[in-house]
């Protein structure tokens, strides 16, 4: 019996981590796809830099 408990106990935990691991990726996914988008927006806007003098 404190075998089966031990391995619920186990799965649960790794239940846990998974799930966090899961978050935290779509989080960085989320973070990418933000900064993708303001690098065009930054890209497509005229700048005074490029311009000849």
């Amino acid at each position: 019996m404190h075998r089966l408990h031990d391995m619920t106990r186990d799965k649960r935990r790794s239940a846990v981590h998974t799930r966090s691991s899961g978050e935290h990726l779509q989080q960085v996914a989320n973070n990418q796809q933000a900064l993708v988008l303001r690098f065009r927006r930054l890209q497509d806007r005229p700048s005074c830099f490029l311009t000849p003098l």
